[in-house]
């Protein structure tokens, strides 16, 4: 985050607000991108896990 704060602020001083909203706009992106890796990731596990208990008929 002090990377993010810093590279904006340099962008800002360098290049303008219009450099800033772009700056954020591709930090959001990348975190949305990867917060949807981490939910399809979770996804996959709890499937797994669902699937390996109904298997072995545990109670869960």
């Amino acid at each position: 985050m002090k990377e993010f704060v810093r590279d904006g602020l340099t962008c800002k001083v360098f290049f303008g607000r219009d450099c800033m909203g772009k700056y954020v706009a591709k930090a959001i992106a990348d975190t949305m991108r990867e917060l949807l890796k981490m939910q399809l990731e979770f996804n996959m596990l709890f499937e797994a896990s669902s699937k390996h208990c109904a298997f072995h008929m545990k109670d869960c």
